[in-house]
């Protein structure tokens, strides 16, 4: 056997020191016998290539419009120790679908181009997921006043994420709206829900807007009251009116019960008082209040003063002679006014004859609007009797002319002749008188403002003057005949 040979088993060829993949040979020596004549037979060295797997790794990108190229790297598996890409040769380029990919989906990358003589090369593909970008579609806000009517659709949507150049017109399906606005009629908040669009491209979710139908303003304004004074507390009011309703509606379609207050609530003096409404209530309408007014007027009372009549005594007037009332309500009287009766007028230090006003003034009310009436003051003249006095002569034959005199009776203390105007004069049958007989002598001429003057006539008695008439004696002779004459 092998024993049996000299020297020593050596290798050769090219296999000594082969390291790349290829086909080498082996040749053997360094054994000797003198039994045998060895040939050498060369064998071969086959150095296979080692497997290397190159994987195209996996990309993800969300949906840009912008097409893919290229890949993101690859990884190697098979390298022997020490090697790795650099020792292969060729340029690494990539494939498959995802080369161009602009939509969302899933591509291959295929990776290729690398060539070695030590690694049998076998790419694995990997993908490419383009994913769906988010797109946001916001329902905006809607806002509406109360006015009745339902609410139908939607007031627009606003986007967020559309890549450059792509908007609206981009996506698939027809814009449509939901949520508990559609059909919503009273006020208060819903909400506006958008839907119906559609993309292969976009991961589209929905943000619902908020519909809110506010309060319509409605006014309810008191209505003003007047009345006059009359001792009686002011309760409720006189109505309001409403300025707001929307068609077709009115304060039937409201609630709570109407009701009022403000100062004017238990009002009783004249003077201006707010009445307020309130007591209603409305989901529809915003309600404000506006206050109406109560005046409460004055009442009228008329304060007259008393006529006052005197008869001329040289004293002045002051004061008055009362006054009377008209217009106090029930209940009410002079008592119930303020400051202090007082007289004025022309008839104040009025003295002589002649008429005057009596003014009356002084007093104050809250609750009444007093109007004063003037009285008057009348000084009537004093009588004045002016008598002539009586006159007796005895017939003269001499006209009679003037008077005797006269007296006066109804004069004030501290008055006389002195305060007549005029001068004394004489009149009546006695003046011119010659005959015996009864005349008489009336008195005149007088004045006086304050003084009504009577004239009282006195008389003239002319007497007979005495006359003695004697008869003549006569004397004749008896004739038979009877005697007749003087």
């Amino acid at each position: 056997g092998v024993g049996d040979l000299g020297g020593t088993l050596s290798y050769g060829g090219t296999a000594q020191g082969a390291v790349n993949a290829g086909s080498y040979t082996i040749t053997a020596g360094g054994l000797s016998s003198s039994n045998y004549a060895i040939s050498y037979v060369a064998g071969s060295l086959t150095v296979n290539k080692a497997a290397l797997t190159v994987t195209a790794a996996n990309a993800t990108k969300t949906y840009d419009g912008v097409a893919f190229t290229g890949g993101v790297g690859v990884t190697y598996v098979g390298f022997v120790a020490g090697e790795d890409a650099g020792d292969l040769v060729g340029a690494l380029s990539y494939g498959g679908t995802a080369q161009g990919a602009v939509n969302a989906g899933s591509y291959t990358i295929t990776a290729g181009g690398l060539t070695s003589g030590n690694y049998a090369i076998s790419y694995v593909s990997g993908t490419l997921s383009i994913d769906r970008k988010a797109l946001t579609i916001t329902a905006s806000d809607a806002t509406k006043t109360y006015d009745g009517q339902s609410f139908n659709a939607g007031n627009g949507v606003t986007y967020a994420g559309f890549v450059a150049g792509e908007d609206a017109g981009d996506l698939g399906g027809t814009l449509s709206y939901g949520g508990t606005a559609q059909g919503a009629v009273n006020a208060g908040s819903y909400t506006i829900t958008a839907g119906g669009l559609s993309s292969g491209n976009y991961a589209i979710t929905y943000v619902a807007g908020s519909l809110t139908v506010n309060q319509a303003a409605l006014t309810v304004t008191a209505a003003n009251a007047t009345k006059t004074y009359d001792g009686v507390a002011f309760n409720g009011g006189s109505g309001v009116t409403y300025a707001g309703f929307v068609a077709g509606e009115g304060v039937g379609d409201l609630g709570g019960t109407l009701s009022y207050g403000g100062t004017a609530q238990g009002a009783v003096n004249a003077g201006s008082y707010t009445i307020t409404a309130g007591g209603l209530s409305s989901g529809n309408y915003a309600i404000s209040y506006v206050a109406g007014s109560l005046t409460v007027n004055k009442a009228a009372l008329t304060v007259a003063a008393s006529d006052a009549t005197k008869t001329y005594d040289g004293q002045s007037f002051t004061g008055g002679a009362g006054v009377t009332y008209a217009g106090f309500v029930a209940g009410e009287d002079a008592g119930d006014l303020g400051g202090t009766l007082s007289y004025g007028g022309t008839a104040q230090g009025a003295v002589n004859a002649g008429s005057y006003t009596i003014t009356a003034g002084g007093l104050s009310s809250g609750n009444y609007a007093i109007t004063y009436v003037a009285g008057s003051l009348t000084v009537n003249q004093a009588a004045l009797t002016v008598t002539a006095a009586n006159a007796t002569k005895t017939y003269d034959g001499v006209a009679f002319n003037g008077g005797s005199g006269v007296t006066y009776a109804g004069f004030v203390a501290g008055e006389g002749v002195g305060d007549l105007g005029g001068t004394l004069s004489y009149g009546g049958t006695a003046q011119g008188a010659v005959n015996a007989g009864s005349y008489t002598i009336t008195a005149g001429g007088l004045s006086s403002g304050n003084y009504a003057i009577t004239y009282v006539a006195g008389s003239l008695t002319v007497n007979q003057a005495a006359l003695m008439v004697t008869v003549a004696n006569t004397t004749k002779t008896y004739d038979g005949v009877a005697f007749n004459g003087g």
